[in-house]
C-alpha cells in the first residue's frame, strides 16, 4: 500500500511538472504573436498595428497567387497593366488540391506569391526584418523591387530548377509600404508552396526570435545527444538490458532528424548539402524512430507487448525504409500519409501496452505512461500541423518529456543500490580532479599508472616530446605597475586564455614559473606550433580588453623544440615533484629567449619544424644557425610569420624573398650586397627587428671581416 502511494506520488509529481513544462514551451512559442492580423485579398493592412507593443507578426492569410508564371517586380511595376491574380491562396499552406481555372492542382509547377503590406508604423524603427522558412522546394523573393532572399534555384521545370531547404532571416531598411513578391517552384516533393510561416518584424525582435529558435532545437539536440550516449553507456555495462541500447538508438534517430527539420542546423554545419539527402535522412529518422520506440516499449514490459506485434512493426517499417532509399523525394514523399496513421496505430499499441504495465503494478509504468502519453499526443500535433501548415516542433518537445520521465524511472531504480557506490565514485573524482590541478593527468598517464596514489619516488620514464617555452615580455617591468593582488589576478586572466589551448591541442603544462609556461606535447610537433599560433592570437583578443580597461598591452615569446626526454619524479619519500630532464627542454628554453633578440614572436628548431607534415600552413623565415649556452652544436631557427601581428606579418611576407636573398649573402661573405638589402628591408619596415639585427651584422663584418672558417653560425650567452 505504501509502495503504491509512493508510486502515485511521483505520478503527479511527474504530471504537473510536464504541464509546466508545456506551458512554458506554449508561451515562448506563442509570446512573438501577441497580435494577430491576418491578410485579406492579397493586402495585409497594419495601420493598427504596433511593433514594438505587439512585437513579431506572422504574414498569414490570403495572398494574391498567380499560377504557372513567374513574375518580377517589373511586372507590377505599371499599375495598368497588373497581371491578375490566378486566385487567392492561404500562406503558409500548399497549393495542393487547389482549383485553378477549372484545374486541379497537384504538387509539382510553379507559381508566384504577392502581399502587399501598407501603413506600416516606423515611427523610431531604422530597420525591419522577415524571417523565412524553407519553402516547396524552391523560392526567390523581391521586396520592394529587390532580390533579397533565394532558397534553391526556382525554375519552369525539373531540369532548370534545383531544391533546397534553407532557412534565412533578412534585414532591411523600414519603410511605410512593402511590395512582397515571391516565385516559388515544386518539381521534386508531393507537396509545393510557402509550407511555413514568414515572421515579420523589427530587426531585433526577429533577431531574437531566431536566436531562440536555434536554441530551441539546439538544446533538445544536445539533451537527445547526452541520453543517447547515457543510455548506450549503461547498454554497455549491462548487456542483457537491452531497453537501454533501444532507448539510446531512439534518442539518437531524434537527434539527428532535429537536424534536418525546424530549423534544419544541417544547412548550416554543411551548407551545400544535397537537398534528395538532406529530405531521405528526414524521412529515414521518421520511419525508423517508430519501429525503434516499439522495440524498447518491448524490452521495458516484455509480458505485455506481443512479440509477433513487434516483429509486424519492425517489417513494415523496413519496407517503408527502403522505400524511402530507392525512389526519389517526389515519389517517397507519397508514403508519409500511409505513414503517420502506422506511427499512430503502433503509439495506439504501446500506450495499450503501457496500461496493461500499470494495471500489473509494474514499476515505473505510471510515469512512463504519462511521459508516452505526452509524447505521442506531440506526434499527433505534428502530423496535424504538417499536414496543414508543412512544419512541426512538438515531438521533439515531447521527446524530452518522455525522456524525463525514463530518467525518472532509472533514478528510482537505480537510486538505492548504487548510492553509496555513487558517493564514492564521487569523491574519488573530486580528489582525482583536485590532484589534477597541481600534477597533470597526463604525467600520471605517462608514468602508465591510474591514478596519483600509485606514482611512486623514482618512477619515469623515457620518451620522445615536443617541448614548448612561453614567456611574457617584460614582464618584471609590467609588475612594477601592479600590486601582489594585480599580479596575480593578470597571471591568471592571461594563463585562463593560453592554458585551454594547450590543452586542446593535446598538450599538457608541466610547470608554471612565474609569467613562464612550459608544455610538453606528445603527439606531434604540429600540435605544439599550432599551440604557439593560437596562443598568439589569443593574447592579441586579450590586448583589446586590456586596452579597454587602460591596461598596456603585453607580448609573449614562444620557443620549441623536440627531442627526448626523461619524465619522472624526484624528491624523498614525503615531498615529491613531477620533473621532466633533457637536453630539449634547455634548448627550447633558450629558444625563447632568443625571440627578444630577433623580435619574433615564435622561433622554432629547424630540427622540429623538418617533422612537421603539414608545413605548407605556415609562412616562416630562416633566421640562420645559432649556438647558446650549454651547447656545442648549432641549430638552425625558424621564425613562424602567423605569430606576428597581421600588419607585421604582411610586410614581413612581402619582404620574404628580400630577407632570403640577403640570407644568402650573407652566409656567402658578400656582406655588402647583405647589407644594402637588410637595410632596405629595415627602411619599408622599421619594426622588423631581425633584418636590423643582420644588416648592423652585416655592417661590422663589412668593416671587420670575420675569420676564413667563420660560418655564419651566431653564439649567443643566453640563460
Amino acid at each position: 500500500m505504501q509502495r503504491n502511494f509512493l508510486l502515485k506520488k511521483r505520478g503527479n509529481f511527474i504530471f504537473h511538472f510536464v504541464l509546466y513544462l508545456i506551458l512554458i514551451s506554449t508561451s515562448f512559442q506563442n509570446c512573438s504573436d501577441r497580435k494577430i492580423i491576418k491578410a485579406k485579398d492579397g493586402v495585409l493592412n497594419l495601420k493598427d498595428y504596433d511593433f514594438k507593443k505587439d512585437g513579431v507578426l506572422s504574414l498569414d492569410g490570403e495572398w494574391d497567387f498567380f499560377y504557372n508564371k513567374l513574375l518580377t517586380p517589373e511586372d507590377f511595376a505599371n499599375e495598368s497593366l497588373t497581371p491578375t491574380p490566378s486566385a487567392k491562396i492561404t500562406v503558409p499552406g500548399t497549393w495542393n488540391g487547389m482549383v485553378v481555372n477549372s484545374e486541379t492542382l497537384s504538387g509539382d509547377g510553379y507559381s508566384t506569391y504577392r502581399l502587399r503590406i501598407n501603413s506600416i508604423s516606423i515611427d523610431k524603427i531604422n530597420f525591419l526584418a522577415l524571417k523565412f522558412n524553407y519553402a516547396a522546394t524552391a523560392a526567390k523573393v523581391f521586396l520592394n523591387g529587390k532580390l533579397i532572399y533565394e532558397q534553391g534555384i526556382v525554375g519552369m521545370s525539373a531540369k532548370n530548377s534545383t531544391p533546397s531547404y534553407l532557412n534565412d532571416l533578412k534585414i532591411f531598411e523600414a519603410s511605410e509600404n512593402i511590395d512582397l513578391i515571391i516565385q516559388v517552384s515544386n518539381f521534386f516533393h508531393r507537396k509545393g508552396g510557402l509550407w511555413q510561416r514568414i515572421r515579420f518584424g523589427t530587426d531585433q525582435d526577429i533577431l531574437e526570435l531566431n536566436s531562440f529558435a536555434l536554441f530551441y532545437d539546439f538544446f533538445l539536440f544536445g539533451v537527445l545527444c547526452i541520453m543517447t550516449i547515457y543510455h548506450l553507456g549503461l547498454f554497455i555495462l549491462r548487456r542483457e538490458e537491452k531497453t537501454y541500447f533501444f532507448f539510446a538508438l531512439f534518442c539518437f534517430i531524434i537527434s539527428v532528424r532535429i537536424l534536418f527539420t525546424g530549423e534544419t542546423w544541417i544547412t548550416t554545419l554543411v551548407r551545400n548539402i544535397e537537398w534528395e539527402l538532406q529530405v531521405k535522412i528526414e524521412y529515414i529518422t521518421f520511419y525508423f524512430s517508430t519501429p525503434a520506440f516499439a522495440s524498447f516499449v518491448y524490452y521495458l514490459y516484455p509480458d505485455q507487448f506481443n512479440k509477433k506485434v513487434r516483429y509486424l512493426m519492425n517489417f513494415i517499417g523496413s519496407i517503408f525504409i527502403l522505400i524511402v532509399i530507392l525512389t526519389p523525394a517526389m515519389f517517397s514523399s507519397q508514403t508519409i500519409p500511409y505513414y503517420q496513421v502506422f506511427t499512430i496505430i503502433c503509439g495506439i499499441y504501446c500506450m495499450g501496452a503501457l496500461i496493461r504495465a500499470i494495471l500489473k503494478k509494474k514499476v515505473g509504468a505510471i510515469a512512463a505512461s504519462i511521459g508516452w502519453g505526452i509524447f505521442f499526443l506531440s506526434i499527433i500535433g505534428d502530423i496535424v500541423f504538417n499536414e496543414l501548415y508543412g512544419s512541426s516542433f512538438l515531438a521533439p518537445f515531447g521527446l524530452f518529456i518522455f525522456i524525463f520521465s525514463q530518467s525518472f524511472i532509472l533514478s528510482v531504480i537505480f537510486s538505492q543500490t548504487f548510492r553509496k557506490s555513487i558517493s564514492l565514485t564521487e569523491h574519488l573524482k573530486s580528489t582525482n580532479l583536485a590532484y589534477s590541478r597541481f600534477v597533470p593527468t597526463d604525467f600520471i598517464d605517462f608514468l602508465k599508472k591510474d591514478d596519483i596514489t600509485e606514482v611512486s619516488l623514482g618512477d619515469q620514464i623515457k620518451t620522445e616530446m615536443t617541448v614548448m617555452f612561453v614567456d611574457i615580455r617584460r614582464f618584471s617591468t609590467l609588475s612594477e605597475t601592479m600590486t601582489p593582488e594585480d599580479t596575480f589576478k593578470f597571471l591568471n586572466a592571461y594563463l585562463r586564455r593560453v592554458g585551454p589551448i594547450i590543452r586542446k591541442n593535446h598538450g599538457f603544462i608541466d610547470k608554471f614559473m612565474g609569467d613562464g609556461i612550459m608544455a610538453l606535447f606528445s603527439k606531434e610537433p604540429e600540435d605544439a606550433l599550432r599551440s604557439a599560433v593560437e596562443m598568439q592570437n589569443a593574447v592579441r583578443e586579450y590586448n583589446i580588453s586590456r586596452m579597454k580597461s587602460n591596461f598596456l598591452p603585453i607580448e609573449i615569446g614562444i620557443g620549441i623544440h623536440i627531442g627526448s626526454l626523461m619524465l619522472g619524479t624526484i624528491g624523498e619519500s614525503d615531498r615529491m615533484d613531477a620533473t621532466v630532464i633533457s637536453d630539449a627542454v634547455n634548448l627550447a628554453s633558450r629558444l625563447e629567449g632568443l625571440t627578444k633578440v630577433y623580435g619574433s614572436p615564435i622561433l622554432i628548431s629547424d630540427e622540429t619544424f623538418n617533422r612537421i607534415v603539414n608545413q605548407d600552413l605556415y609562412n616562416y623565415r630562416m633566421l640562420g644557425r645559432v649556438q647558446v649556452k650549454g651547447k656545442k652544436e648549432s641549430v638552425g631557427i625558424l621564425e613562424i610569420i602567423e605569430g606576428n601581428s597581421f600588419s607585421m606579418a604582411e610586410n614581413k611576407l612581402g619582404s620574404k624573398p628580400m630577407f632570403e636573398k640577403a640570407i644568402f649573402y650573407y652566409l656567402q661573405k658578400d656582406f655588402t650586397a647583405a647589407s644594402n638589402i637588410f637595410k632596405a628591408i629595415s627602411d619599408v619596415n622599421p619594426e622588423d627587428i631581425a633584418s636590423k639585427l643582420f644588416y648592423n651584422r652585416s655592417e661590422n663584418f663589412t668593416k671587420f671581416p670575420p675569420s676564413d672558417d667563420w660560418n655564419g653560425v651566431e653564439v649567443f650567452e643566453i640563460k
